[in-house]
Protein backbone atom coordinates (compact mmCIF):
# COMPACT_ATOMS: atom_id res chain seq x y z
CA UNK A 1 0.00 0.00 0.00
CA UNK A 2 3.01 2.32 0.05
CA UNK A 3 2.33 3.39 -3.52
CA UNK A 4 -1.10 4.45 -2.36
CA UNK A 5 0.36 6.95 0.08
CA UNK A 6 3.12 7.97 -2.29
CA UNK A 7 0.63 9.76 -4.51
CA UNK A 8 0.45 13.52 -4.24
CA UNK A 9 -3.12 14.67 -4.18
CA UNK A 10 -4.29 18.14 -4.97
CA UNK A 11 -7.46 20.06 -4.56
CA UNK A 12 -8.24 22.92 -6.89
CA UNK A 13 -10.57 25.64 -5.70
CA UNK A 14 -11.98 28.65 -7.47
CA UNK A 15 -9.31 31.23 -8.21
CA UNK A 16 -10.77 34.61 -7.38
CA UNK A 17 -9.12 37.70 -8.84
CA UNK A 18 -6.52 39.41 -6.72
CA UNK A 19 -7.89 42.49 -5.03
CA UNK A 20 -7.15 44.82 -2.17
CA UNK A 21 -7.46 42.89 1.07
CA UNK A 22 -7.13 39.48 -0.61
CA UNK A 23 -5.67 36.91 1.79
CA UNK A 24 -4.39 33.36 1.48
CA UNK A 25 -5.06 30.45 3.83
CA UNK A 26 -1.76 30.91 5.67
CA UNK A 27 -2.52 34.61 6.12
CA UNK A 28 -6.02 33.77 7.38
CA UNK A 29 -4.50 31.45 9.99
CA UNK A 30 -2.13 34.21 11.14
CA UNK A 31 -5.03 36.68 11.42
CA UNK A 32 -7.05 34.21 13.49
CA UNK A 33 -4.15 33.63 15.90
CA UNK A 34 -3.96 37.38 16.43
CA UNK A 35 -7.64 38.33 16.61
CA UNK A 36 -9.78 35.30 17.47
CA UNK A 37 -11.55 35.92 20.77
CA UNK A 38 -11.19 32.33 21.99
CA UNK A 39 -7.43 32.55 21.52
CA UNK A 40 -7.33 35.89 23.34
CA UNK A 41 -9.36 34.46 26.23
CA UNK A 42 -6.95 31.52 26.54
CA UNK A 43 -3.96 33.90 26.36
CA UNK A 44 -5.42 36.04 29.15
CA UNK A 45 -6.02 32.94 31.27
CA UNK A 46 -2.41 31.89 30.73
CA UNK A 47 -1.25 35.32 31.91
CA UNK A 48 -3.42 34.97 35.01
CA UNK A 49 -1.99 31.50 35.72
CA UNK A 50 1.57 32.82 35.33
CA UNK A 51 0.84 35.58 37.83
CA UNK A 52 -0.71 33.04 40.21
CA UNK A 53 2.56 31.12 39.99
CA UNK A 54 4.43 34.28 40.97
CA UNK A 55 2.08 34.65 43.93
CA UNK A 56 2.77 31.06 45.00
CA UNK A 57 6.52 31.63 44.66
CA UNK A 58 6.20 34.58 47.02
CA UNK A 59 5.13 32.13 49.74
CA UNK A 60 8.79 31.21 50.23
CA UNK A 61 9.78 34.83 50.79
CA UNK A 62 9.45 36.93 53.95
CA UNK A 63 6.83 39.64 54.20
CA UNK A 64 7.97 43.07 55.38
CA UNK A 65 5.50 45.76 56.43
CA UNK A 66 5.88 49.34 57.61
CA UNK A 67 3.08 50.92 59.61
CA UNK A 68 2.39 54.26 61.27
CA UNK A 69 -0.18 54.47 64.05
CA UNK A 70 -1.39 57.52 65.98
CA UNK A 71 -3.32 57.07 69.21
CA UNK A 72 -4.44 59.23 72.11
CA UNK A 73 -5.94 57.74 75.25
CA UNK A 74 -6.43 58.24 78.99
CA UNK A 75 -6.94 54.53 79.57
CA UNK A 76 -4.64 53.85 82.53
CA UNK A 77 -2.98 50.75 81.13
CA UNK A 78 -2.50 52.10 77.60
CA UNK A 79 -1.45 55.55 78.74
CA UNK A 80 1.23 54.09 81.03
CA UNK A 81 2.36 51.71 78.29
CA UNK A 82 2.65 54.53 75.76
CA UNK A 83 4.76 56.61 78.13
CA UNK A 84 6.88 53.56 78.86
CA UNK A 85 7.44 52.87 75.14
CA UNK A 86 8.39 56.52 74.64
CA UNK A 87 11.04 56.06 77.39
CA UNK A 88 9.59 58.98 79.37
CA UNK A 89 8.79 57.18 82.62
CA UNK A 90 9.75 59.16 85.74
CA UNK A 91 9.41 58.45 89.49
CA UNK A 92 6.25 60.53 89.81
CA UNK A 93 4.54 58.43 87.14
CA UNK A 94 4.29 55.63 89.74
CA UNK A 95 2.12 57.71 92.03
CA UNK A 96 -1.26 55.97 92.48
CA UNK A 97 -3.18 59.08 91.44
CA UNK A 98 -1.14 59.37 88.22
CA UNK A 99 -1.54 55.68 87.50
CA UNK A 100 -5.29 55.64 88.16
CA UNK A 101 -6.20 58.95 86.49
CA UNK A 102 -3.59 59.69 83.86
CA UNK A 103 -3.74 62.63 81.52
CA UNK A 104 -4.53 61.80 77.90
CA UNK A 105 -1.43 60.42 76.27
CA UNK A 106 -0.66 60.85 72.55
CA UNK A 107 1.58 58.36 70.79
CA UNK A 108 3.02 58.01 67.31
CA UNK A 109 4.19 54.46 66.66
CA UNK A 110 6.32 53.66 63.62
CA UNK A 111 6.84 49.92 63.15
CA UNK A 112 8.67 47.62 60.77
CA UNK A 113 7.51 43.99 60.85
CA UNK A 114 8.99 40.89 59.26
CA UNK A 115 7.33 37.48 58.99
CA UNK A 116 9.10 34.42 57.60
CA UNK A 117 7.64 30.90 57.53
CA UNK A 118 10.31 28.38 58.45
CA UNK A 119 8.32 25.17 58.14
CA UNK A 120 4.71 24.61 57.10
CA UNK A 121 4.54 20.86 56.71
CA UNK A 122 5.46 21.16 53.05
CA UNK A 123 2.25 23.04 52.23
CA UNK A 124 3.97 26.11 50.79
CA UNK A 125 6.12 23.94 48.54
CA UNK A 126 3.13 21.88 47.43
CA UNK A 127 1.04 24.97 46.72
CA UNK A 128 3.87 26.26 44.57
CA UNK A 129 4.01 22.97 42.67
CA UNK A 130 0.25 23.10 42.16
CA UNK A 131 0.56 26.61 40.76
CA UNK A 132 3.30 25.35 38.44
CA UNK A 133 0.98 22.63 37.16
CA UNK A 134 -1.86 25.14 36.77
CA UNK A 135 0.41 27.41 34.71
CA UNK A 136 1.39 24.43 32.57
CA UNK A 137 -2.27 23.54 32.06
CA UNK A 138 -3.04 27.13 31.03
CA UNK A 139 -0.16 27.00 28.54
CA UNK A 140 -1.49 23.72 27.13
CA UNK A 141 -4.98 25.22 26.98
CA UNK A 142 -3.65 28.09 24.89
CA UNK A 143 -1.90 25.71 22.50
CA UNK A 144 -4.97 23.49 22.22
CA UNK A 145 -7.22 26.49 21.60
CA UNK A 146 -4.91 27.72 18.86
CA UNK A 147 -4.90 24.29 17.19
CA UNK A 148 -8.68 23.97 17.41
CA UNK A 149 -9.20 27.47 16.02
CA UNK A 150 -6.67 26.76 13.25
CA UNK A 151 -8.57 23.59 12.34
CA UNK A 152 -11.86 25.49 12.23
CA UNK A 153 -10.25 28.15 10.03
CA UNK A 154 -9.00 25.44 7.66
CA UNK A 155 -12.42 23.77 7.77
CA UNK A 156 -14.25 27.04 7.10
CA UNK A 157 -11.77 27.98 4.38
CA UNK A 158 -12.14 24.63 2.62
CA UNK A 159 -15.93 24.76 2.96
CA UNK A 160 -15.96 28.18 1.32
CA UNK A 161 -13.58 26.92 -1.35
CA UNK A 162 -15.88 23.93 -1.92
CA UNK A 163 -18.86 26.22 -2.40
CA UNK A 164 -16.95 28.41 -4.86
CA UNK A 165 -15.84 25.39 -6.86
CA UNK A 166 -19.38 24.01 -6.77
CA UNK A 167 -20.63 27.35 -8.05
CA UNK A 168 -18.14 27.16 -10.91
CA UNK A 169 -19.38 23.67 -11.78
CA UNK A 170 -23.01 24.76 -11.63
CA UNK A 171 -22.25 27.70 -13.89
CA UNK A 172 -20.76 25.22 -16.36
CA UNK A 173 -23.89 23.06 -16.01
CA UNK A 174 -25.97 26.15 -16.66
CA UNK A 175 -24.07 26.74 -19.91
CA UNK A 176 -24.65 23.11 -20.93
CA UNK A 177 -28.33 23.37 -20.05
CA UNK A 178 -28.66 26.57 -22.06
CA UNK A 179 -26.93 25.00 -25.06
CA UNK A 180 -29.19 21.95 -24.83
CA UNK A 181 -32.20 24.27 -24.59
CA UNK A 182 -31.15 25.99 -27.82
CA UNK A 183 -30.68 22.64 -29.59
CA UNK A 184 -34.09 21.45 -28.39
CA UNK A 185 -35.73 24.66 -29.58
CA UNK A 186 -34.12 24.28 -33.01
CA UNK A 187 -35.30 20.68 -33.22
CA UNK A 188 -38.84 21.66 -32.24
CA UNK A 189 -38.81 24.43 -34.86
CA UNK A 190 -37.62 21.88 -37.43
CA UNK A 191 -40.38 19.46 -36.45
CA UNK A 192 -37.86 16.91 -35.18
CA UNK A 193 -38.90 17.02 -31.51
CA UNK A 194 -41.93 17.54 -29.33
CA UNK A 195 -42.71 20.59 -27.23
CA UNK A 196 -42.42 18.34 -24.19
CA UNK A 197 -38.71 17.93 -25.00
CA UNK A 198 -38.32 21.70 -24.98
CA UNK A 199 -40.18 21.95 -21.67
CA UNK A 200 -37.89 19.32 -20.15
CA UNK A 201 -34.86 21.38 -21.15
CA UNK A 202 -36.40 24.56 -19.74
CA UNK A 203 -37.18 22.81 -16.45
CA UNK A 204 -33.59 21.55 -16.23
CA UNK A 205 -32.24 25.03 -16.97
CA UNK A 206 -34.36 26.58 -14.20
CA UNK A 207 -33.30 23.81 -11.80
CA UNK A 208 -29.65 24.71 -12.30
CA UNK A 209 -30.39 28.41 -11.81
CA UNK A 210 -32.13 27.60 -8.53
CA UNK A 211 -29.13 25.59 -7.31
CA UNK A 212 -26.82 28.46 -8.25
CA UNK A 213 -28.91 30.89 -6.17
CA UNK A 214 -28.84 28.51 -3.19
CA UNK A 215 -25.07 28.11 -3.52
CA UNK A 216 -24.57 31.89 -3.65
CA UNK A 217 -26.57 32.24 -0.42
CA UNK A 218 -24.47 29.54 1.24
CA UNK A 219 -21.29 31.31 0.12
CA UNK A 220 -22.39 34.47 1.90
CA UNK A 221 -23.14 32.53 5.09
CA UNK A 222 -19.77 30.75 4.90
CA UNK A 223 -17.97 34.07 4.42
CA UNK A 224 -19.75 35.54 7.43
CA UNK A 225 -18.83 32.54 9.60
CA UNK A 226 -15.19 32.72 8.48
CA UNK A 227 -15.03 36.46 9.14
CA UNK A 228 -16.34 35.91 12.68
CA UNK A 229 -13.80 33.14 13.24
CA UNK A 230 -10.93 35.35 12.09
CA UNK A 231 -12.12 38.25 14.21
CA UNK A 232 -11.48 40.61 11.30
CA UNK A 233 -13.43 42.94 9.05
CA UNK A 234 -14.27 42.49 5.40
CA UNK A 235 -11.95 39.97 3.79
CA UNK A 236 -11.45 38.76 0.26
CA UNK A 237 -10.29 35.12 0.32
CA UNK A 238 -7.83 34.22 -2.41
CA UNK A 239 -8.39 30.55 -3.20
CA UNK A 240 -5.85 28.44 -5.02
CA UNK A 241 -4.66 24.84 -5.17
CA UNK A 242 -4.03 22.86 -2.01
CA UNK A 243 -2.03 19.71 -1.44
CA UNK A 244 -1.11 17.54 1.49
CA UNK A 245 1.51 14.96 2.22
CA UNK A 246 0.23 11.78 3.88
CA UNK A 247 2.55 12.08 6.88
CA UNK A 248 2.15 9.57 9.70
CA UNK A 249 -0.62 7.06 8.89
CA UNK A 250 0.46 3.93 10.77
CA UNK A 251 -1.74 3.48 13.84
CA UNK A 252 1.05 2.64 16.30
CA UNK A 253 3.30 5.46 15.08
CA UNK A 254 0.35 7.85 15.10
CA UNK A 255 -0.48 6.88 18.67
CA UNK A 256 3.05 7.74 19.76
CA UNK A 257 2.70 11.15 18.11
CA UNK A 258 -0.71 11.70 19.74
CA UNK A 259 0.49 10.68 23.20
CA UNK A 260 3.41 13.10 22.88
CA UNK A 261 1.44 16.05 21.51
CA UNK A 262 -2.19 15.87 22.65
CA UNK A 263 -2.75 18.84 24.95
CA UNK A 264 -5.74 17.22 26.67
CA UNK A 265 -3.63 14.20 27.64
CA UNK A 266 -0.81 16.43 28.87
CA UNK A 267 -3.34 18.48 30.84
CA UNK A 268 -4.67 15.30 32.41
CA UNK A 269 -1.12 14.30 33.38
CA UNK A 270 -0.63 17.74 34.90
CA UNK A 271 -3.93 17.27 36.73
CA UNK A 272 -2.63 14.00 38.18
CA UNK A 273 0.46 15.86 39.39
CA UNK A 274 -1.69 18.62 40.91
CA UNK A 275 -3.80 16.03 42.71
CA UNK A 276 -0.61 14.45 44.07
CA UNK A 277 0.49 17.79 45.48
CA UNK A 278 -2.96 18.19 47.04
CA UNK A 279 -2.44 14.85 48.79
CA UNK A 280 0.95 15.99 50.11
CA UNK A 281 -0.49 19.33 51.17
CA UNK A 282 -3.31 17.57 53.02
CA UNK A 283 -0.79 15.30 54.74
CA UNK A 284 1.09 18.42 55.82
CA UNK A 285 -1.94 19.38 57.89
CA UNK A 286 -0.90 16.73 60.43
CA UNK A 287 2.50 18.40 60.90
CA UNK A 288 3.44 21.47 62.95
CA UNK A 289 4.19 24.84 61.43
CA UNK A 290 7.05 27.07 62.52
CA UNK A 291 7.47 30.75 61.74
CA UNK A 292 9.79 33.64 62.55
CA UNK A 293 8.49 37.08 63.56
CA UNK A 294 10.57 40.22 64.04
CA UNK A 295 9.37 43.74 64.89
CA UNK A 296 11.17 47.04 65.38
CA UNK A 297 9.26 50.13 66.49
CA UNK A 298 9.66 53.77 67.40
CA UNK A 299 7.26 55.48 69.83
CA UNK A 300 7.11 59.23 70.43
CA UNK A 301 4.65 61.78 71.74
CA UNK A 302 5.25 64.12 68.84
CA UNK A 303 6.80 63.52 65.43
CA UNK A 304 9.19 66.39 66.03
CA UNK A 305 10.49 64.86 69.24
CA UNK A 306 12.68 61.88 69.89
CA UNK A 307 11.16 58.84 71.53
CA UNK A 308 11.81 55.27 72.48
CA UNK A 309 12.94 52.38 70.31
CA UNK A 310 12.39 48.65 70.82
CA UNK A 311 12.48 45.34 69.00
CA UNK A 312 11.09 41.85 69.34
CA UNK A 313 12.19 38.58 67.74
CA UNK A 314 10.07 35.47 68.15
CA UNK A 315 9.84 31.95 66.83
CA UNK A 316 6.36 30.46 66.97
CA UNK A 317 5.39 26.81 66.53
CA UNK A 318 1.81 25.62 66.04
CA UNK A 319 0.53 22.07 65.93
CA UNK A 320 -3.09 21.26 65.30
CA UNK A 321 -3.72 18.21 67.49
CA UNK A 322 -7.46 17.91 66.89
CA UNK A 323 -9.78 19.44 64.29
CA UNK A 324 -12.83 17.22 64.52
CA UNK A 325 -11.55 14.92 61.77
CA UNK A 326 -11.36 17.72 59.18
CA UNK A 327 -7.69 17.11 58.31
CA UNK A 328 -8.23 13.36 57.93
CA UNK A 329 -11.24 13.93 55.67
CA UNK A 330 -9.28 16.41 53.58
CA UNK A 331 -6.49 13.88 53.11
CA UNK A 332 -8.89 11.10 52.08
CA UNK A 333 -10.70 13.41 49.65
CA UNK A 334 -7.39 14.42 48.06
CA UNK A 335 -6.41 10.77 47.62
CA UNK A 336 -9.77 10.02 45.97
CA UNK A 337 -9.38 12.95 43.57
CA UNK A 338 -5.88 11.78 42.67
CA UNK A 339 -7.21 8.29 41.93
CA UNK A 340 -9.97 9.76 39.75
CA UNK A 341 -7.42 11.75 37.74
CA UNK A 342 -5.37 8.61 37.13
CA UNK A 343 -8.44 6.70 35.90
CA UNK A 344 -9.33 9.63 33.65
CA UNK A 345 -5.83 9.59 32.17
CA UNK A 346 -6.19 5.90 31.28
CA UNK A 347 -9.67 6.50 29.88
CA UNK A 348 -8.41 9.35 27.71
CA UNK A 349 -5.61 7.21 26.28
CA UNK A 350 -8.15 4.58 25.25
CA UNK A 351 -10.31 7.29 23.69
CA UNK A 352 -7.34 8.71 21.78
CA UNK A 353 -6.59 5.29 20.30
CA UNK A 354 -10.17 5.07 19.03
CA UNK A 355 -10.00 8.58 17.56
CA UNK A 356 -6.68 7.89 15.82
CA UNK A 357 -7.93 4.64 14.29
CA UNK A 358 -11.15 6.36 13.17
CA UNK A 359 -9.41 9.33 11.54
CA UNK A 360 -6.74 7.22 9.80
CA UNK A 361 -9.49 5.01 8.38
CA UNK A 362 -11.43 8.11 7.36
CA UNK A 363 -8.41 9.57 5.57
CA UNK A 364 -7.72 6.35 3.68
CA UNK A 365 -11.36 6.15 2.61
CA UNK A 366 -11.37 9.79 1.53
CA UNK A 367 -8.25 9.29 -0.61
CA UNK A 368 -9.74 6.21 -2.26
CA UNK A 369 -13.01 8.04 -2.91
CA UNK A 370 -11.13 10.93 -4.52
CA UNK A 371 -9.45 8.56 -6.96
CA UNK A 372 -12.80 6.93 -7.76
CA UNK A 373 -14.49 10.31 -8.19
CA UNK A 374 -11.82 11.41 -10.67
CA UNK A 375 -12.45 8.29 -12.74
CA UNK A 376 -16.21 8.90 -12.58
CA UNK A 377 -15.79 12.42 -13.97
CA UNK A 378 -13.76 11.11 -16.89
CA UNK A 379 -16.41 8.49 -17.68
CA UNK A 380 -19.29 10.96 -17.29
CA UNK A 381 -17.62 13.49 -19.61
CA UNK A 382 -17.12 10.88 -22.32
CA UNK A 383 -20.67 9.60 -21.91
CA UNK A 384 -22.08 13.11 -22.16
CA UNK A 385 -20.03 13.85 -25.26
CA UNK A 386 -21.42 10.77 -27.01
CA UNK A 387 -25.04 11.31 -25.94
CA UNK A 388 -24.93 15.01 -26.89
CA UNK A 389 -23.83 14.11 -30.41
CA UNK A 390 -26.49 11.41 -30.65
CA UNK A 391 -29.14 13.86 -29.43
CA UNK A 392 -28.21 16.32 -32.17
CA UNK A 393 -28.45 13.48 -34.69
CA UNK A 394 -31.86 12.47 -33.33
CA UNK A 395 -30.63 9.16 -31.94
CA UNK A 396 -31.22 10.05 -28.29
CA UNK A 397 -34.19 11.65 -26.55
CA UNK A 398 -34.21 14.75 -24.40
CA UNK A 399 -34.60 12.50 -21.37
CA UNK A 400 -31.34 10.77 -22.29
CA UNK A 401 -29.55 14.09 -22.65
CA UNK A 402 -30.95 15.40 -19.36
CA UNK A 403 -29.86 12.25 -17.58
CA UNK A 404 -26.39 12.62 -19.10
CA UNK A 405 -26.07 16.26 -18.04
CA UNK A 406 -27.29 15.48 -14.53
CA UNK A 407 -24.85 12.58 -14.27
CA UNK A 408 -21.96 14.79 -15.38
CA UNK A 409 -22.93 17.54 -12.96
CA UNK A 410 -23.17 15.10 -10.07
CA UNK A 411 -19.85 13.48 -10.97
CA UNK A 412 -18.08 16.86 -10.98
CA UNK A 413 -19.70 17.97 -7.74
CA UNK A 414 -18.83 14.61 -6.20
CA UNK A 415 -15.18 15.06 -7.23
CA UNK A 416 -15.09 18.47 -5.60
CA UNK A 417 -16.70 17.11 -2.43
CA UNK A 418 -14.32 14.12 -2.39
CA UNK A 419 -11.26 16.36 -2.67
CA UNK A 420 -12.70 18.57 0.05
CA UNK A 421 -13.31 15.58 2.34
CA UNK A 422 -9.78 14.30 1.67
CA UNK A 423 -8.17 17.56 2.75
CA UNK A 424 -10.49 17.94 5.71
CA UNK A 425 -9.77 14.36 6.81
CA UNK A 426 -6.05 15.15 6.84
CA UNK A 427 -6.70 18.28 8.92
CA UNK A 428 -8.87 16.25 11.32
CA UNK A 429 -6.10 13.69 11.73
CA UNK A 430 -3.62 16.49 12.47
CA UNK A 431 -5.94 17.78 15.20
CA UNK A 432 -6.39 14.28 16.64
CA UNK A 433 -2.60 13.83 16.73
CA UNK A 434 -2.20 17.17 18.51
CA UNK A 435 -0.44 18.75 15.53
CA UNK A 436 -0.95 22.08 13.82
CA UNK A 437 -2.89 22.00 10.55
CA UNK A 438 0.41 22.21 8.70
CA UNK A 439 -0.17 19.24 6.42
CA UNK A 440 -2.45 21.34 4.21
CA UNK A 441 -0.20 23.31 1.89
CA UNK A 442 -0.90 25.98 -0.68
CA UNK A 443 0.70 25.41 -4.06
CA UNK A 444 2.92 28.28 -5.06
Amino acid sequence: MMWFWGLLFSFSATLSPLSAGAITLSEALAIAMENNLEVRVAAAQKTAADESLSMARAGFMPTVEVSETYSKTNNPMYAFGARLNQERIAQQDFEPSALNNPEAMANWKTAVSLRQPLFAGGQIHNEYRKAESAARIAELDLGQTRREVAFRVVEGWLNLSLLNKSLETLEHSKSLALESLKVARNRVDAGMALNSDLLDMQINYERVRKEINATLANIQLAKSALKTLLGAGELSPQFGEYTFEPGVVDVDESLKVAYENRADLQKTSAGVAMAGYDVKSAAGGFLPSVGLAADYEWNQEDLAKTGGESYMVAVEARWNLFSGGRDAARYKAARAVEEAHKFHERLLKDSIRTEVERDISGLKTAVENSVIALRQVSLAEESHRIISQQFIEGLKSSADLLASETQLERARLNKIASDHEMLLSRAKLDLTLGLDSGSIKEKR
